[in-house]
């Protein structure tokens, strides 16, 4: 509070001398306006730190505004890169998915047709049967394919019988050995 009065009564003798006439304080004498050397040292010092710090503040808003502008912009770089790689993970899981629900229908569609319905998946190209955007397999290409198959290499068409290589249970109702050999014996 001192120091206030201080320059405050500085300041009105300054102005008093200068309105009255009267002469300022001479070079030299240490004095510049009513203020010592120091003081006024003091004060262009302080001005020019004022100066430097808006300096220091507007190069410090200048830095915010571009670090979020960077910000935004690589939140939308990491965020469309995110969208690629969901998207070709997307594709390549349907992709695998097509694929078993073709190998699928050909081998239930082989069931009918081939002895070995696995064949029909290591002799066809399974990459021209392709999954329609419903999930649905055009079964009359792949029969078509599976006859074709059948034309080509007539050695894997034909049905297994179910019943191939089955013996009778022993005691279903069959003659036993002993009655076969005596029914033999008796012609």
């Amino acid at each position: 509070m001192a120091d206030t009065d201080t320059e405050t009564s500085q300041e009105d003798e300054t102005t008093d001398a200068t309105q009255d006439g009267g002469e300022q304080d001479q070079p030299g004498d240490g004095k510049t306006n009513g203020k010592s050397e120091v003081e006024t040292a003091t004060e262009k010092h302080l001005a020019d730190l004022r100066k430097e710090n808006a300096s220091w503040r507007t190069k410090l808003r200048k830095a915010e505004t571009e670090l979020g502008k960077l910000k935004e912009t690589s939140a939308t770089e990491i965020e469309q890169a995110r969208a690629e790689a969901r998207q070709e993970a997307m594709a390549e899981a349907t992709a695998e998915a097509n694929a078993r629900i073709v190998r699928a229908e050909v081998i239930a569609a082989a069931a009918k047709k081939l002895q070995d319905p696995s064949d029909a998946v290591a002799h066809l190209d399974l990459s021209k049967l392709e999954v329609g955007e419903n999930g649905e397999v055009d079964r009359k290409a792949i029969n078509k394919a599976i006859d074709e198959l059948v034309k080509e290499k007539p050695y894997l068409g034909g049905v297994r019988d179910p019943e191939f290589g089955k013996r009778p249970a022993a005691g279903s109702g069959g003659k036993s050995m002993n009655e076969l050999i005596k029914q033999r014996m008796r012609r």
